[in-house]
Protein backbone atom coordinates (compact mmCIF):
# COMPACT_ATOMS: atom_id res chain seq x y z
CA UNK A 1 0.00 0.00 0.00
CA UNK A 2 2.76 2.64 0.61
CA UNK A 3 4.11 1.87 -2.84
CA UNK A 4 0.91 2.28 -4.49
CA UNK A 5 0.67 5.85 -2.43
CA UNK A 6 4.36 6.91 -3.46
CA UNK A 7 3.68 6.11 -7.13
CA UNK A 8 0.76 7.79 -6.85
CA UNK A 9 2.91 11.03 -5.41
CA UNK A 10 5.43 10.63 -7.90
CA UNK A 11 2.72 10.92 -10.27
CA UNK A 12 0.45 13.86 -9.23
CA UNK A 13 3.95 15.67 -8.50
CA UNK A 14 5.17 14.93 -12.64
CA UNK A 15 1.89 15.36 -14.03
CA UNK A 16 0.83 18.65 -11.92
CA UNK A 17 2.72 21.32 -13.98
CA UNK A 18 1.07 19.81 -17.03
CA UNK A 19 -2.23 20.50 -15.74
CA UNK A 20 -1.30 24.64 -15.13
CA UNK A 21 0.13 24.78 -18.94
CA UNK A 22 -0.03 27.80 -20.43
CA UNK A 23 0.47 29.20 -23.86
CA UNK A 24 3.64 30.47 -25.62
CA UNK A 25 3.62 32.30 -28.49
CA UNK A 26 7.27 33.46 -30.11
CA UNK A 27 7.50 35.55 -33.38
CA UNK A 28 10.65 36.17 -34.39
CA UNK A 29 13.40 35.85 -37.65
CA UNK A 30 16.94 34.31 -37.73
CA UNK A 31 19.31 34.61 -40.44
CA UNK A 32 21.45 32.04 -40.93
CA UNK A 33 25.38 32.61 -40.77
CA UNK A 34 26.56 29.15 -42.14
CA UNK A 35 26.77 25.78 -42.39
CA UNK A 36 28.67 22.63 -40.73
CA UNK A 37 28.34 19.19 -40.22
CA UNK A 38 29.29 16.40 -37.41
CA UNK A 39 30.47 13.55 -38.45
CA UNK A 40 31.77 10.90 -36.09
CA UNK A 41 34.47 12.03 -33.63
CA UNK A 42 35.03 15.12 -36.45
CA UNK A 43 33.44 18.23 -37.66
CA UNK A 44 33.64 20.22 -40.34
CA UNK A 45 32.84 23.99 -41.12
CA UNK A 46 31.80 26.07 -44.37
CA UNK A 47 30.68 29.50 -45.00
CA UNK A 48 28.37 30.46 -47.55
CA UNK A 49 30.63 32.52 -48.82
CA UNK A 50 29.14 32.37 -52.51
CA UNK A 51 25.84 32.62 -51.30
CA UNK A 52 26.07 35.40 -49.02
CA UNK A 53 28.13 38.13 -51.54
CA UNK A 54 25.37 37.54 -54.06
CA UNK A 55 22.08 37.56 -51.31
CA UNK A 56 23.82 39.22 -48.34
CA UNK A 57 22.24 37.59 -45.19
CA UNK A 58 18.48 36.81 -45.41
CA UNK A 59 16.36 36.70 -42.14
CA UNK A 60 14.09 33.75 -42.40
CA UNK A 61 10.66 34.55 -40.36
CA UNK A 62 9.83 32.18 -37.91
CA UNK A 63 6.75 31.51 -35.21
CA UNK A 64 5.91 28.67 -32.47
CA UNK A 65 2.89 27.83 -31.13
CA UNK A 66 2.82 26.21 -27.64
CA UNK A 67 1.58 24.70 -24.72
CA UNK A 68 4.10 25.13 -21.57
CA UNK A 69 4.63 23.95 -18.53
CA UNK A 70 6.64 26.45 -16.10
CA UNK A 71 8.98 24.33 -13.39
CA UNK A 72 10.61 27.53 -12.10
CA UNK A 73 13.89 27.71 -13.97
CA UNK A 74 12.60 25.14 -16.77
CA UNK A 75 10.29 25.65 -19.17
CA UNK A 76 9.18 22.53 -21.06
CA UNK A 77 6.83 22.78 -24.01
CA UNK A 78 5.59 21.16 -26.87
CA UNK A 79 3.50 22.39 -29.94
CA UNK A 80 4.51 23.53 -33.58
CA UNK A 81 7.27 25.65 -34.92
CA UNK A 82 6.82 27.43 -38.48
CA UNK A 83 9.54 28.67 -40.37
CA UNK A 84 9.02 31.10 -43.59
CA UNK A 85 9.70 32.31 -46.84
CA UNK A 86 7.05 34.32 -47.29
CA UNK A 87 5.84 32.78 -50.28
CA UNK A 88 6.50 29.70 -48.82
CA UNK A 89 5.63 27.78 -45.05
CA UNK A 90 6.72 24.70 -43.71
CA UNK A 91 6.28 23.64 -40.77
CA UNK A 92 6.52 21.04 -37.58
CA UNK A 93 5.85 19.62 -34.03
CA UNK A 94 8.02 20.59 -31.70
CA UNK A 95 9.12 19.89 -27.82
CA UNK A 96 11.38 22.63 -26.30
CA UNK A 97 13.22 22.56 -22.90
CA UNK A 98 14.25 25.86 -21.79
CA UNK A 99 16.34 26.84 -18.59
CA UNK A 100 16.27 30.19 -17.58
CA UNK A 101 19.34 31.69 -15.50
CA UNK A 102 18.52 35.12 -15.56
CA UNK A 103 18.59 37.47 -18.78
CA UNK A 104 20.23 34.55 -20.36
CA UNK A 105 17.73 31.74 -21.87
CA UNK A 106 19.14 28.68 -23.42
CA UNK A 107 17.00 26.06 -25.07
CA UNK A 108 17.34 22.61 -26.84
CA UNK A 109 14.67 21.95 -29.29
CA UNK A 110 13.37 18.15 -31.22
CA UNK A 111 11.28 18.48 -33.97
CA UNK A 112 10.41 16.68 -37.31
CA UNK A 113 8.85 13.35 -38.34
CA UNK A 114 5.75 15.30 -39.23
CA UNK A 115 5.76 17.92 -41.67
CA UNK A 116 3.25 20.69 -43.47
CA UNK A 117 3.93 22.98 -46.16
CA UNK A 118 2.40 25.47 -48.00
CA UNK A 119 2.91 27.94 -50.82
CA UNK A 120 1.49 30.28 -52.59
CA UNK A 121 -0.59 29.07 -55.66
CA UNK A 122 0.40 25.21 -54.29
CA UNK A 123 -1.66 22.69 -52.73
CA UNK A 124 -1.17 22.16 -49.07
CA UNK A 125 0.99 19.27 -48.27
CA UNK A 126 0.92 17.34 -45.12
CA UNK A 127 3.29 14.01 -44.33
CA UNK A 128 5.86 12.11 -42.96
CA UNK A 129 9.17 12.52 -43.05
CA UNK A 130 11.91 10.40 -41.29
CA UNK A 131 14.06 13.20 -40.34
CA UNK A 132 14.31 15.32 -37.04
CA UNK A 133 15.37 18.91 -36.34
CA UNK A 134 17.46 19.11 -33.32
CA UNK A 135 17.88 22.82 -31.75
CA UNK A 136 20.13 24.56 -29.93
CA UNK A 137 20.07 28.29 -28.90
CA UNK A 138 20.88 30.55 -26.38
CA UNK A 139 19.01 33.96 -26.03
CA UNK A 140 19.59 37.25 -24.10
CA UNK A 141 16.77 38.22 -23.05
CA UNK A 142 15.81 42.33 -23.04
CA UNK A 143 13.24 44.15 -21.10
CA UNK A 144 11.09 44.35 -18.12
CA UNK A 145 9.06 41.26 -19.27
CA UNK A 146 11.89 39.69 -21.00
CA UNK A 147 9.91 39.10 -23.70
CA UNK A 148 12.20 40.53 -26.79
CA UNK A 149 15.44 38.25 -27.16
CA UNK A 150 18.31 38.32 -29.27
CA UNK A 151 20.84 35.05 -29.16
CA UNK A 152 21.94 31.97 -31.82
CA UNK A 153 22.10 28.95 -32.38
CA UNK A 154 22.29 25.74 -34.54
CA UNK A 155 19.69 23.82 -36.33
CA UNK A 156 20.49 19.81 -37.13
CA UNK A 157 19.13 17.70 -39.89
CA UNK A 158 19.09 13.77 -38.45
CA UNK A 159 17.61 10.91 -40.61
CA UNK A 160 18.16 7.20 -41.72
CA UNK A 161 19.55 8.14 -45.22
CA UNK A 162 22.30 10.39 -43.82
CA UNK A 163 22.57 7.43 -41.58
CA UNK A 164 23.79 8.26 -37.75
CA UNK A 165 27.39 9.44 -38.15
CA UNK A 166 26.69 12.80 -40.16
CA UNK A 167 24.30 15.54 -38.56
CA UNK A 168 24.52 18.53 -41.00
CA UNK A 169 23.55 21.89 -39.33
CA UNK A 170 23.06 25.42 -39.79
CA UNK A 171 24.24 28.44 -37.74
CA UNK A 172 22.38 31.30 -37.05
CA UNK A 173 21.98 34.25 -35.46
CA UNK A 174 18.22 35.76 -34.37
CA UNK A 175 15.73 38.12 -32.36
CA UNK A 176 12.27 36.62 -31.36
CA UNK A 177 9.47 37.91 -29.28
CA UNK A 178 8.09 35.33 -26.46
CA UNK A 179 4.81 35.98 -25.11
CA UNK A 180 4.19 33.16 -22.00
Amino acid sequence: MKRLFFVAAILLAVSAPAAFGQFRLELGAEAPLGIGYLSGSASGDAFLEDTFSETGIIPIPTAGLYLQADLAIIKIAAGVKLHSAIIATGGYPNLLVELALGPLAVEAGLGGYYFGFAAVGEDVWFGQMDVLLPEVSAWLALGKRRAFRIGAGAIGLMGSELGADLIPFIYYAGLKVVLD
